[in-house]
């Protein structure tokens, strides 16, 4: 509370004007800020200085994996699960694209980019025959090996709500147990239309951190670029 915040935040967008003046940028170019909503005096701040909030990502934790619940029920009949192998990939990798088609926060993700990144050692996904409708990717962070991270649960839209998506995590989970990692955790976004929630809590996901995205729009005027003032974008 000296002012100290105020400067720092000043000089970041002064350095970001002349970063832009050098290689130039869209019209439409913004200024983007994390603060995780526990920050509250980092958020005041951005908030006084005409930043608007525009997403946030939730940070789930599940304490102890030997604690996993019981399945509780079957899949529905011609759904079977199992790991996913190289000969897998690309169709695990159009079941996650496309269960994102209808979204248009995200960011543009190639087979290569999946290919590049592969750590298939507990992925999981379910079958209808032969079509792919689920996967669950879940890897060990590299630099804790006790802990598991579910990246990616994704279920086909025709097939949501069959206890599909379920299974395949408690799947996951599992195989991250038997990898050795002894907690998880996930990222969502709060503005997830599917209740996702609901099934990360009822296999023992708990809230620890919400990170919150802000942005304040770029303009230009009378040839040179200005941070302009804004309520809403």
């Amino acid at each position: 509370r000296q002012g100290i915040g105020s400067a720092m935040l000043s000089w970041a967008e002064e350095r970001i004007r002349q970063l832009v003046k050098q290689h130039g940028t869209a019209r439409t170019a913004v200024i983007g800020a994390n603060a995780m909503s526990s920050e509250q005096d980092a958020t005041a701040l951005l908030l006084a200085a005409d930043y608007r909030r525009v997403f946030s990502l939730v940070e789930l934790k599940l304490g102890d994996l030997q604690q996993l619940p019981e399945l509780g029920s079957e899949l529905p009949a011609g759904i079977r699960t199992g790991p996913i192998g190289t000969s897998h990939y690309r169709a695990a990798w159009r079941t996650v694209v496309d269960s994102y088609a209808d979204t248009s926060f995200t960011q543009k993700w190639t087979f290569q980019d999946f290919v590049d990144t592969a750590d298939p050692a507990c992925w999981r996904a379910a079958w209808n025959e032969q079509d792919m409708v689920g996967v669950a990717l879940c890897s060990i962070r590299r630099h804790q090996h006790t802990v598991g991270e579910v990246e990616e649960l994704s279920v086909r839209t025709d097939q949501r709500r069959l206890g599909i998506g379920r299974v395949l995590l408690l799947d996951g989970l599992r195989s991250l147990r038997e990898q050795g990692a002894t907690t998880a955790r996930l990222f969502t976004g709060t503005a997830n239309p599917h209740r996702s929630y609901d099934l990360y809590e009822s296999v023992g996901f708990r809230r620890q951190n919400e990170y919150v995205r802000y942005r304040k729009p770029l303009a230009w005027s009378t040839g040179h670029l200005t941070v302009r003032s804004v309520h809403r974008i």
